[in-house]
């Protein structure tokens, strides 16, 4: 992958449309709705930042879980944490959420295990479906940035195009080792 800025237009629009069912909702909470943000055609990612949006009168953001690196979370303070793999600190995740806003970064530490291929896997965000009213929230990544690590070498590009749905992808090649 060479050293290039991609156009955001591909990523600014992507949303995940969400039904809040009022029977479901009626105590208040549902069962946890799970939303897996992908890249498409991404290559040699180390770390991601990603701007999310949601109405907050209808989802609760409860967590994210990093697809970037794997390992035991060490819970630094809320929103910032520390994962391991039992040798080594494998990554560093960062989130803040406010009013419907999630600023979402997490990187890879060390070498790393850069991933690539036509679906990579960033994260999946955990929401609780809230009010008895029901109604319709998007969850939209409204901008998204990628650092590459290829041959020694950091680069930050943005994100070609992302993703969302409401299970896991399909692995696809080496996407999501």
């Amino acid at each position: 992958m060479k050293n290039t800025r991609y156009a955001l237009a591909a990523c600014l629009l992507t949303a995940l449309v969400v039904p809040v069912d009022a029977a479901a909702a009626d105590s208040g909470r549902s069962a946890p709705l799970n939303v897996y943000v992908q890249a498409e055609n991404a290559g040699n990612v180390y770390a991601v930042k990603l701007d999310i949006a949601f109405d907050a009168r209808l989802l609760e953001f409860v967590e994210a879980e990093p697809a970037l690196f794997t390992g035991e979370r060490e819970e630094l303070k809320q929103g910032n944490s520390l994962w391991n793999d039992g040798q080594r600190n494998t990554g560093l995740q960062a989130w803040h959420e406010e009013a419907g806003e999630l600023a979402y970064l997490a990187t890879q530490l060390g070498q790393g295990d850069v991933r690539s291929g036509s679906q990579v896997s960033l994260v999946k965000l955990t929401f609780n479906r809230l009010g008895s009213t029901g109604g319709i929230s998007d969850v939209t990544v409204s901008d998204g940035e990628a650092v590459t690590l290829e041959n020694g070498v950091f680069a930050t590009v943005a994100l070609d195009g992302i993703m969302l749905a409401d299970s896991p992808f399909q692995a696809e090649g080496e996407g999501n080792k």
